[in-house]
């Protein structure tokens, strides 16, 4: 039975897209009150909106293009792929400040709920369905450079 599979999440991507409106806002607004207003303040308003919006597009761009990556590697079957139990399970609390892993035949696993990520984060304090040792379970996971850790992309149960 699958438990999970990459899709798109909407919700993450809305949280680097917001910033990116809440630049162009600013902007909009600020720009037009201060036009009556002294020069030096129309430039210190542009130069920060403009910097705020494009670091949000960068975000904005980064996570779609990442969440395309590792859709392009689950659909072409050339991400690997780990079976087995779930061994060394280290739940994160529902506060977090922790992250929850666990191992599989010796590949780590590590996420958190408080991050913005393509990829399964989904603590079991949090409604997860990883939560105890011993569940018999595939991964076909990515293994992300920038973070040098391996981002889950699919779930299995397995008998």
């Amino acid at each position: 039975m699958v438990l999970y599979e990459l899709s798109f999440d909407f919700n993450n991507f809305l949280k680097c897209f917001i910033a990116l409106a809440v630049a162009v806002i600013l902007f909009i607004c600020y720009f037009k009150k201060l036009q009556q207003k002294n020069k030096g303040a129309i430039i210190f308003v542009s130069i920060f909106c403009s910097i705020f919006l494009l670091i949000s597009l960068y975000l904005s761009i980064g996570f779609i293009s990442d969440y395309s990556k590792k859709k392009d590697c689950l659909n072409s079957n050339d991400c690997p792929t780990v079976s087995g139990v779930v061994e060394n399970y280290h739940p994160m609390p529902y506060s977090g400040h922790d992250r929850e892993h666990f191992e599989i035949d010796g590949v780590y696993f590590e996420y958190s709920d408080f991050e913005i990520t393509n990829g399964y984060h989904n603590a079991a304090s949090r409604g997860g369905v990883i939560t105890q040792n011993g569940q018999k379970l595939l991964i076909k996971y990515y293994y992300d450079v920038r973070y040098d850790r391996n981002i889950i992309l699919y779930i299995e149960e397995i008998e």
